[in-house]
């Protein structure tokens, strides 16, 4: 009876550890999708911000990208570089202050200001199976890619 219990108490165990470590790291995000919250951890390419009732699209004359890592957030969105603290809850991305370079940029960088406006706070996000992030708030939208 004893080796019977011990069996059965070893497969239980298993079968918890094994449920457990499967759905490590697994959030629900804003569209009810089960999803990792390790697929932000990638370099993201900015697409569109809407904000102010006004769609702009990113800069292609220069590299722009956004890279989420563990508790961190950096990247270049036309001109000036820029990191931050962030938090990756189930459904939510929050972003500290950023802290951004002064390079003095040529006109027409009107994405990486708007950029720099809405990019703080909490945002809801959305991943698709496209391999599209979507950060949405009251103020806007920011779409951004895996390229």
């Amino acid at each position: 009876m004893n080796q019977i219990r011990k069996i059965l108490t070893s497969a239980v165990s298993v079968a918890v550890i094994a449920t457990v470590a499967s759905s490590c790291g697994e959030a629900t995000n804003a569209g009810g999708q089960r999803g990792n919250t390790t697929e932000l951890q990638r370099r993201w390419t900015p697409q569109t911000i809407t904000f102010d009732g006004e769609t702009l699209k990113a800069p292609t004359e220069r590299e722009t990208y956004v890279t989420f890592s563990s508790g961190a957030v950096k990247g270049n969105v036309g001109c000036n570089g820029f990191s931050a603290d962030v938090s990756i809850a189930a459904h939510a991305i929050s972003v500290s202050e950023l802290s951004k370079t002064t390079a003095s940029c040529i006109p027409g960088h009107r994405f990486e200001g708007k950029f720099f406006k809405i990019f703080k706070g909490e945002f809801q996000y959305a991943i698709s199976k496209e391999s599209e992030l979507t950060l949405t708030r009251e103020e806007g939208v920011i779409r951004l890619i895996v390229k």
